[in-house]
């Protein structure tokens, strides 16, 4: 999914141009030859990172939470006996993912931390569609614990599904603003 998604977007936006620089956050196309990057390419770098860290991490939360629910060790709702409150547990699970992003993303930004970890991400000053996951694989594991609200809260299956495909979909969005 990130593949089609992400890949479409660059195909689309990067590799054919079609909205040139209209609305690009920043009109310069991504860096190539810049010694900043692995590989000395921005792109390279980041479908790198999302694929070969963001992709497995978010696939071992989505396995292991699933794995969790099947076997009974968390708690969960039936969508078809408790509609309402499956809507209702939706708006509230999004605010507070929310202020469980930015208190991670407050403490990544200290000193030391930043430059171990967060530095990576901060390297793509010009987003595009592959940089909202392009981060150190310790961020990654930090960005996707707001899934673990499903391990405290009952919720149904589809809430989770939901909020582990948001969380894939945000990072995109966030990082990229075409």
């Amino acid at each position: 999914m990130v593949l089609l998604v992400y890949g479409g977007f660059h195909a689309l936006l990067y590799i054919q141009r079609r909205q040139g620089t209209e609305f690009k956050y920043n009109n310069k196309w991504p860096d190539i030859g810049n010694p900043t990057f692995l590989f000395g390419n921005q792109t390279a770098e980041n479908v790198f990172w999302t694929m070969c860290s963001g992709v497995p991490v978010l696939t071992a939360c989505e396995v292991f939470t699933w794995w969790m629910m099947a076997n009974r060790y968390i708690s969960f709702v039936s969508f078809s006996e408790h509609p309402i409150y499956f809507f209702v547990l939706l708006a509230l699970i999004q605010c507070g993912a929310r202020r469980t992003s930015m208190r991670y993303i407050a403490f990544i930004h200290l000193g030391p931390l930043y430059r171990i970890i967060h530095k990576l991400h901060q390297n793509s000053v010009n987003p595009g569609p592959w940089s909202g996951l392009s981060m150190h694989t310790s961020e990654h594991i930090l960005y996707f614990t707001n899934v673990l609200i499903h391990f405290v809260v009952p919720t149904p299956p589809a809430a989770c599904a939901l909020r582990v495909t948001f969380c894939g979909a945000v990072a995109r969005k966030n990082s990229q603003r075409v």
